[in-house]
């Protein structure tokens, strides 16, 4: 079986190589070249490649471990026609990222047994097209690090969880237990994916550590923990689906979208749907949100915290649980043409005390630069939007046009705890049932609380060591 020193040492002795190569049978390709039928011949073309080469395989099954060099491209006959399946414990394909040129993997599944499918380490770029990764139990799918760019376009990561098994999967990260990981990936200059999608995984289904991430038409599914974490760096996401992030028995609930430790993170037409837990947690991060829906998460739809800022508009939250936006001590909030619809109530435990709420809006202790236009609020379990001023005024809070109406015993706008201004809510219209509502009431509100540190998912070992915290040192 052939190993990481095989194919390096293929590449120290060329001429040896090149007279091997004069034996190996080959038959013609579609495209006038020629192709490989088996592992060991696969092994002596790639350890011959220079930038520039192509290395084209026939169908079949290769099994082994195998080195793409920099530059070249290893491409199959279609996915599913050929795989390359790696061997346990050991990376399926090691791709050297291109200098002068990309070094590609086009037009075959790969098989990954507890490594990762495809691994890159270094500077350089990397391309991945009409490619799929399977993890069928333990393993992780592409891991890349220190690259120039990623570009991925067509390509399947997927590995064994689902709603019917999620029970099942176990809770360790270490992925030679568990299908953990989909895509990783480590300071990377540009991390680029056109119809992606990944799904399936036991702790992320993407995930980018100082990078810079690019996705478009791609679908993120069926994750536990957490189906995408931006830690740091920046993402664009446009028409991407992040969705029904998983369970199974862990006690924290899970997290479509993450996004953190500095994270600055645009969309367009995002959905982030029918998770187990919150559709997007936002902490120590900034995002910009245009044409967002969130609908069926069985926590909050969005909650930001400890952020300077967030965008929302054009906007639809509805069907979530908890609360539609909850916000905690974050400035710079904007909403603006956003319907919040029909949040269900959930009893959540902060600092040891049980908390009922079902609001649309909950702003705790954000109280700078916070503006709410064209905001419509209906049929929220407990309040349409919560003002807890945690002993500061409204002078920072713009309410220029909300909308609040219900069916039942809900409030519509209250504001509490700190210095409030008679006609504060001159820009607030409640229907008649929600007006009677808010002029009975005279108490106030219970409130949420951070999402401490236990809560988030764990990278910090990642962001310190990298892909090597994931499968161990490289060879």
């Amino acid at each position: 079986m052939p190993t990481f020193g095989y194919a390096v040492g293929m590449r120290n002795i060329r001429t040896v190589v090149l007279t091997l190569l004069c034996l190996i049978p080959l038959v013609a390709c579609d495209d006038g070249g020629s192709t490989i039928n088996d592992a060991e011949s696969l092994t002596a073309a790639l350890g011959a490649a220079v930038p520039g080469d192509r290395v084209c395989l026939g169908e079949g099954r290769f099994m082994g471990s195998f080195e793409v060099p920099a530059g070249v491209e290893l491409c199959g006959a279609g996915r599913g026609l050929t795989r390359i399946v790696g061997p346990s414990d050991l990376p399926a394909i090691t791709a050297i990222p291109g200098v002068g040129g990309p070094t590609r993997i086009t037009g075959l599944t790969v098989d990954a047994t507890r490594s990762f499918g495809v691994i890159a380490i270094g500077g350089g770029e990397l391309e991945i097209m009409g490619v799929d990764v399977a993890v069928e139990t333990a393993g992780a799918g592409i891991g890349v690090e220190g690259l120039t760019a990623l570009r991925m376009q067509d390509v399947n990561v997927l590995g064994p969880a689902n709603r019917l098994n999620a029970v099942d999967m176990p809770a360790e990260m270490d992925v030679t237990v568990s299908a953990a990981y989909g895509v990783v990936a480590v300071s990377v200059m540009a991390v680029e994916g056109d119809s992606v999608e990944v799904g399936g995984f036991a702790h992320f289904g993407v995930l980018t550590i100082d990078s810079n991430l690019a996705l478009r038409d791609s679908s993120i599914l069926s994750n536990l923990s957490t189906g995408l974490m931006v830690y740091g760096g920046t993402a664009d996401l446009s028409r991407v689906h992040v969705d029904e992030a998983l369970g199974g028995t862990r006690l924290i609930p899970p997290y479509n979208a993450v996004f953190a430790n500095g994270a600055d993170v645009t969309t367009n037409a995002l959905e982030v749907s029918a998770g187990d837990g919150y559709g997007i947690l936002q902490s120590e991060a900034t995002s910009t949100h245009d044409g967002l829906a969130a609908v069926g998460n069985s926590e909050a739809a969005i909650w930001v915290q400890n952020s300077g800022g967030l965008s929302l508009t054009n906007s639809i939250l509805t069907d979530n649980t908890l609360a539609g936006i909850v916000a905690v001590a974050t400035s710079g909030l904007n909403i603006a043409d956003v319907q919040i619809a029909r949040t269900l109530p959930r009893t959540r435990i902060f600092d040891r005390t049980p908390v009922m709420v079902g609001d649309g809006v909950q702003l705790l202790g954000s109280t700078t630069g916070i503006s709410l236009e064209r905001l419509t609020l209906s049929d929220n379990a407990r309040v349409g939007v919560l003002f807890d001023l945690e002993g500061a005024d409204f002078s920072g809070i713009n309410i220029a046009s909300v909308t609040v109406d219900g069916v039942g015993e809900e409030l519509g706008a209250i504001a509490q705890d700190g210095t409030i201004p008679a006609g504060w809510d001159a820009n607030v219209t409640r229907s008649a049932l929600i007006d009677a509502n808010d002029s009975a009431f005279s108490g106030s509100l219970e409130t949420v609380g951070i999402v401490g540190p236990s809560d988030l998912p764990a990278v910090d070992a990642i962001a310190m060591t990298g892909i090597a915290g994931i499968v161990g040192p490289s060879d």
